[in-house]
């Protein structure tokens, strides 16, 4: 695409590459492609046709710890949706601002906004395309309550994915569940096979999930004796996707 002068394309690729070493939390080469980016913008272009290199920039800045500017671009994007009335973009923008809200430490804040774009969602009829926006709303719930909402919530979330073959995604968050119901040898099981679904995977935790799997083990930890937890992380791990929501599900 570059050496045909085909500078959106080039753009994109560009894009998609970086994407690429995000999501296996790579750093080398970012920067760079950042530049390559940047460098092919053209002064006519929106800040729409720009925003590809604005979110390399926010996911650069928020994987080297600098949450504030990762937070500014969430805030900025979305208010330049709502200004311009585009709606699906503004979803994308409202689950970056949402994680950006939980990285603040303001899970209500991220549950609210998070609600209100599912209901959004659910109201056009898009949920399909955006299942993993429903399940980052119901894993934040998880953590925070298990109220017969956030249970619903839940029980859709992992409806959808499981229809798209990623139940994965949110495998970790389901352990919250049956311990906030004080059913800790379930939550055990269930993280244990949400560990054997990473495994598989062969792709590191983002940092959302690898956060609630050291504050899960954390729990876990001081409620039930080593050599017990041990065996339950085990027998979880050889779990089937039904058994395992089972568990999820059971009730206190």
């Amino acid at each position: 695409f570059e050496a045909a002068g085909d500078r959106p394309r080039a753009y994109l690729a560009l894009y998609l590459q970086a994407m690429g070493q995000i999501r296996l939390a790579r750093q080398e080469g970012r920067d760079e492609l950042l530049a390559r980016m940047r460098a092919l913008e053209e002064p006519g272009w929106s800040p729409r046709e720009r925003r590809l290199g604005g979110w390399i920039q926010a996911f650069n800045a928020r994987d080297r710890g600098d949450l504030a500017a990762y937070q500014d671009f969430a805030v900025d994007l979305t208010a330049q949706c709502r200004a311009l009335g585009d709606r699906i973009e503004g979803w994308v923008a409202a689950f970056a601002l949402a994680q950006a809200l939980y990285f603040d430490s303001r899970l209500d804040a991220a549950i609210e906004l998070l609600d209100l774009t599912v209901d959004d969602m659910r109201g056009a009829g898009c949920l399909r395309e955006y299942a993993t926006f429903m399940a980052l709303n119901a894993s934040f719930r998880l953590v925070r309550d298990q109220s017969a909402e956030t249970v619903a919530r839940a029980r859709d979330a992992v409806q959808m994915l499981q229809s798209d073959g990623m139940l994965w995604w949110m495998a970790d968050a389901l352990a919250w569940l049956p311990a906030g119901q004080g059913r800790w040898a379930d939550a055990a099981r269930v993280q244990g096979w949400a560990d054997g679904h990473v495994r598989r995977l062969g792709e590191p935790r983002g940092r959302i999930f690898g956060g609630l799997r050291e504050r899960m083990a954390q729990r876990l930890s001081q409620r039930t004796d080593a050599a017990e937890l041990s065996v339950h992380l085990t027998r979880g791990e050889g779990l089937s996707d039904v058994e395992a929501l089972a568990l999820v599900f059971a009730g206190p």
